[in-house]
């Protein structure tokens, strides 16, 4: 991937917990009338790694193509094609690995600008699993944390925009400053570690109503760090309040590498 491709396919980590708007931040909002409010990315732009195994919370998830894989080792080879694929130059070669990627999965590549990984909690979980069931001993605890700075390389190199979607984990209440971090099995990983391997890192922020019974009426991302969690970003990506959009977001890192 060129300087000017890895610029573009900044990845994008959200962290959040569950029914903050992660995975919703991705394509449309709609209202109870089925109209659009939000223009995010289009459905068929999008593909999401489901590794929860969860129907996503969204009208349009019939429109979303998604892989579920079942195992670490089948998302690794999915992961692994998509890199080949992306990274292909040959129009004819890519299209005719597309196709056969279709033939192993039903999914339709041709359109797919953005990738989605939900979530990485899962993933490391399942990481764990993997290396209990390979090795013993001290290598189980050594291969997981080994897999997992993997899996970040990959993320790193993939040739299309991708959002890493994870879980929070609060640090021990014996800490000095208690802060919340994305959740991960591999202790090497925890309270920070993952964080350090993204530039651009964004935390939900619900906005409650001031009614009695204070439901969430809206959700902003958290770009700015704080004594309470890990968000991070470079300074003037972003400016004011960000909409938990993903196209937005995307935008803007577009606008701020490239000088406009």
């Amino acid at each position: 991937m060129t300087p000017l491709e890895r610029i573009q396919n900044v990845p994008v980590m959200v962290i959040g917990p569950t029914g903050d708007g992660k995975t919703t931040s991705l394509t449309h909002l709609y209202n109870d009338k089925g109209e659009i409010i939000r223009e995010g990315i289009p459905p068929e732009y999008i593909l999401i790694m489901n590794i929860e195994n969860k129907p996503l919370p969204t009208r349009l998830a019939g429109k979303i193509q998604q892989l579920m894989p079942k195992t670490h080792k089948e998302y690794k080879t999915m992961m692994e094609m998509l890199f080949v694929i992306f990274s292909e130059k040959d129009n004819n070669k890519k299209m005719v690995m597309m196709k056969n990627f279709f033939n192993m999965y039903k999914v339709d590549l041709r359109q797919i600008k953005v990738l989605a990984i939900d979530s990485l909690s899962a993933l490391t979980d399942k990481i764990r699993l993997w290396a209990e069931v390979s090795f013993s001993g001290y290598s189980v605890y050594k291969q997981h944390n080994l897999e997992i700075g993997v899996v970040l390389d990959n993320i790193k190199k993939m040739p299309l925009k991708t959002v890493v979607i994870a879980l929070p984990e609060r640090e021990p209440v014996e800490s000095r400053n208690p802060k919340i971090y994305a959740r991960v099995s591999g202790q090497e990983w925890k309270f920070g570690g993952i964080e350090k391997e993204f530039t651009v890192v964004l935390w939900t922020n619900p906005v409650y109503g001031e009614d009695e019974n204070q439901e969430v009426i809206d959700v902003l991302f958290q770009y700015k760090p704080n004594r309470f969690n890990s968000a991070k970003a470079p300074v003037g990506m972003f400016n004011g309040k960000l909409k938990n959009n993903m196209r937005e977001v995307y935008e803007s890192i577009h606008k701020y590498y490239s000088g406009v």
